[in-house]
């Protein structure tokens, strides 16, 4: 009876202590806000660092969820109650930090909305104006070169209107509108020109 009572008292030790740990730590959810063009597939990193710190936490990402309607967030689990900044990074958005407070009696549940980063390229002003560009460089070891007086050079912008740029030009590496462009200029080439 004595190694009985003996073995239940460690039991009920051991599940004392991992409640305690439980009330000390708790999970944050974060959900970025976009409007109705954003796409939460391209949020690049979601971190979290300390407000007391600055510091980045140990494995700073976020881990990534799907709800039943689809939607992207984001969670870290067995955080200790405290105040931090959370940053969010998606693709054609400005990266924003905010600050958020973790504890008892509170949701941890955070809503970060995301301005949208304006895209400075338009097909159609650009088929209007006959200006319309490929990009062709963004840069790095496998530059796309080529030279603006050569024969080959001036055919092409002759006959498709067309002028190459050689750096993306685009307000920021956080944004992809330089490729998008190329792809609607494509798409617009080969339907007017075909095979021609």
């Amino acid at each position: 009876m004595k190694e009985i009572l003996t073995v239940f008292g460690l039991f009920f030790s051991l599940n004392i202590y991992s409640q305690d740990i439980k009330k000390e730590t708790f999970t944050l959810k974060v959900i970025p806000v976009l409007d109705s063009l954003g796409d939460l597939k391209d949020v690049k990193r979601v971190l979290i660092s300390s407000q007391e710190t600055n510091e980045f936490l140990s494995y700073p990402f976020l881990y990534r969820q799907i709800d039943s309607t689809g939607h992207h967030y984001y969670t870290r689990n067995d955080l200790p109650a405290g105040k931090y900044y959370v940053f969010v990074n998606c693709l054609n958005y400005y990266g924003k930090s905010a600050k958020v407070e973790v504890g008892v009696d509170k949701p941890n549940t955070f809503h970060v909305k995301l301005e949208r980063i304006p895209n400075p390229y338009s097909l159609a002003d650009d088929i209007a104006n006959n200006d319309l560009k490929l990009f062709a460089n963004r840069g790095g070891s496998s530059a796309f070169i080529f030279d603006h007086n050569s024969k080959s050079y001036k055919k092409l912008k002759r006959k498709y209107k067309l002028s190459l740029v050689g750096s993306g030009g685009c307000i920021t590496n956080n944004t992809n509108y330089d490729r998008l462009y190329n792809k609607k200029v494509i798409y617009y080439l080969d339907d007017k020109y075909g095979d021609k």
